[in-house]
């Protein structure tokens, strides 16, 4: 079974709180304040757990919407491949592959905090202490955070780059189109 070590947590967090009041109940305005129990303690962490998932579920379509669009613009995308005697260039392709991994990365990194998943996986292929496998983590963490790094600049083009497309296929519509539609676009 997968153990995100919960309980272990959980029995830090009562210890430490002990160490606070230096008693299992402590007195607060006159009433006994008790250790919230393991289920509150989960159930804390879920509602966290589904703001965060919450709050962070439109800039995660956003971002999807712009690794597709630059993947448009660098004439990576199918339509690209279907001109004849089209032909990949080397920068085409590797931005291709950064732009794919850095859609991936946060995955990867959710991977990489599941120790069980990971650290079974990695010690039948190598024997491998905590220590290291700690150091492996905190590497591809490192790494990752480069290579977003140095691909913002392209992210941050393409971004510019869709008030110009938004504008080209509003003055591609049928009509008359005033100045304050597009202001308000």
């Amino acid at each position: 079974s997968i153990d995100f070590g919960i309980d272990e947590g959980y029995g830090q967090f009562v210890d430490e709180f002990l160490k606070l009041g230096n008693s299992t109940k402590m007195i607060k305005g006159g009433k006994d304040v008790t250790m919230p129990t393991v289920k509150a303690f989960k159930g804390f962490l879920i509602v966290l757990s589904g703001f965060l998932g919450a709050l962070l579920t439109f800039p995660s379509f956003r971002f999807g919407a712009l690794n597709s669009q630059l993947l448009r613009n660098v004439n990576v995308s199918v339509e690209g491949e279907d001109k004849p005697g089209y032909k990949e260039s080397l920068y085409e392709k590797l931005t291709q592959v950064l732009v794919h991994f850095n859609l991936i990365a946060p995955l990867l990194v959710i991977l990489c905090w599941c120790k069980p998943l990971v650290q079974e996986h990695i010690e039948t292929q190598v024997d491998i202490s905590d220590k290291t496998f700690s150091l492996l983590r905190i590497s591809f963490i490192a790494v990752i955070m480069l290579v977003r790094l140095f691909s913002i600049k392209l992210y941050a083009q393409t971004h510019l780059d869709s008030a110009k497309r938004y504008v080209h296929n509003l003055k591609r519509e049928a009509g008359r189109i005033d100045h304050k539609t597009v202001q308000q676009k």
